[in-house]
């Protein structure tokens, strides 16, 4: 279904907290980012909840923001890949080639 192979196992705790003061000096400079900005996530995402990509859009100061998002049907992935999944790959490709084209 998924091609990728992600992690497996724990993650160490040094990283989850680098990655979480990582987090706090992004959300401060999101209001930078004033490019155009296409933004997918899929609504069932088990790592990343599809909350927080409407909070980062709306975070972010560009004028021209799309934000997509996918719908699995499987239910044995976590629905966080929605660049390699076979129900969502061809999406996120055809949506990203139209993005850029627009921009062309």
């Amino acid at each position: 279904i998924a091609p990728f192979k992600g992690y497996e196992g724990p993650l160490c705790l040094p990283q989850v907290h680098s990655m979480e003061l990582g987090f706090r000096s992004m959300r401060k400079v999101l209001k930078q980012v004033s490019c155009p900005l296409l933004m997918m996530h899929d609504l069932h995402d088990r790592v990343c909840p599809a909350e927080n990509a409407v909070k980062i859009a709306r975070r972010c100061s560009s004028k021209d923001l799309e934000l997509k998002f996918t719908y699995m049907q499987e239910r044995i992935t976590n629905h966080h890949m929605i660049t390699t999944h076979q129900e969502t790959r061809h999406f996120v490709l055809g949506e990203t080639v139209r993005f850029v084209n627009r921009l062309l």
